[in-house]
Formats: C-alpha cells, sequence, structure tokens
C-alpha cells in the first residue's frame, strides 16, 4: 500500500505539472505577459530556483530517500494522499477558473487584458492555487514519511507574503473592484483566515 500511495502520489503531481505547462501556454498566447527579462541571479528566477529545490526534495523523498524519517503508518499515508488530493485539486480547479488571466506568482504583473476573477473557488479565497500547493506538499511529506511536513508549515507563511506582493499589484489595478472583493473574502482558507 506504501508503494502505490507513493507512486500515485507522484503520477498525480506529474499531471498537476503537465496540466500548468499546457495552461501556461494557452494563456500566454491568448492573453500575453508584459515582457521583462531578468538575469539569471534576480530575485523572480532565485524564486523560481527554490521552488524547484522543494520539488526535488519532496520527490526524492517519496522516491525512496528518507530525510527526517518518521514511523510508517498507514492512516498517516491515506490522510497525506487525502491532503494530496485535496490541496492539487483546489490548485487545478482554482487554475481552471482563472483561465487565461493566469501568470506565473514570481513575475508580479497585471497580463495584458487580464480580468478579476470573483467567482467559483475565487468566491471564497483569494489564494486557492496557494493554499492548495501547500496542503498537498504537507500530504506528499506524510505519504513519504517524513516530519518534513511540520517544516512544510511555514510555507503557509511564504504563501501569505507572496499573497500579499500580487495582492498590492492587483489593487493597483483594479482599485475599488479589488478591495472590495477582499473584504469579502479570505487570503489563504476559506472562512478562517
Amino acid at each position: 500500500m506504501d508503494l502505490f500511495l507513493r507512486i500515485t502520489t507522484i503520477f498525480l503531481f506529474l499531471v498537476w505539472r503537465g496540466y500548468w505547462w499546457i495552461t501556461e501556454q494557452k494563456a500566454d498566447k491568448e492573453k500575453p505577459k508584459n515582457k521583462e527579462t531578468a538575469s539569471i541571479f534576480s530575485w523572480k528566477r532565485l524564486h523560481r530556483y527554490f521552488v524547484y529545490a522543494f520539488g526535488a526534495s519532496v520527490f526524492s523523498q517519496l522516491l525512496g530517500v528518507s530525510i527526517l524519517p518518521m514511523q510508517s503508518m498507514i492512516a498517516i499515508h491515506l490522510f497525506g494522499f487525502c491532503l494530496v488530493v485535496l490541496g492539487l485539486g483546489s490548485a487545478i480547479l482554482a487554475r481552471y477558473s482563472l483561465g487565461t488571466n493566469w501568470a506565473n506568482s514570481y513575475e508580479y504583473q497585471v497580463k495584458q487584458k487580464q480580468q478579476l476573477i470573483t467567482t467559483g473557488i475565487y468566491a471564497y479565497i483569494r489564494n486557492p492555487i496557494y493554499s492548495g500547493l501547500v496542503v498537498a506538499v504537507i500530504g506528499a511529506e506524510l505519504v513519504a514519511d517524513s516530519y518534513l511536513f511540520l517544516v512544510y508549515f511555514i510555507f503557509f507563511w511564504g504563501a501569505y507574503k507572496q499573497s500579499k506582493l500580487e495582492e498590492k499589484i492587483l489593487e493597483e489595478h483594479f482599485g475599488k473592484e479589488y478591495r472590495d472583493y477582499k473584504k469579502r473574502t479570505k487570503v489563504l482558507i476559506p472562512f478562517v483566515f
């Protein structure tokens, strides 16, 4: 059962990544990004490298590398797998809702002809992609039997800081419409925070 959950978790992350790549191509074609070049050591690129490094850490653990191992228990594996499904499902649903209005978080921009999406999952939470991915990574760590799941709770703080940077840009662009939207929604956790 442990091996099955690990392989299925890897498969779900690969499906998520494939969906991300395909929808990014469509979004960039229909609503081009504002072009900006960055050096290899820019903050935006370093952010991307940081995310990839953590992703590699999670994948290596799912493949059997032990980092801060905890006692293997099927109930914890199943709970972690449920978190992976919930988190990736929320992120994909949010990405689908955004459609062509999506841009990479590290790009800090409003795309050409971008619309403010406030329906679907966005009627409850402003940053469901961040929340979903953090929940999925915590779940993957539980599937991998690693106490690192506790460390990954810090990612909620990182997601909060990232969302504040993006919300500033969105508020400048959409004005009162975005301020009103912020009043009726939560940042990362529906009905809570």
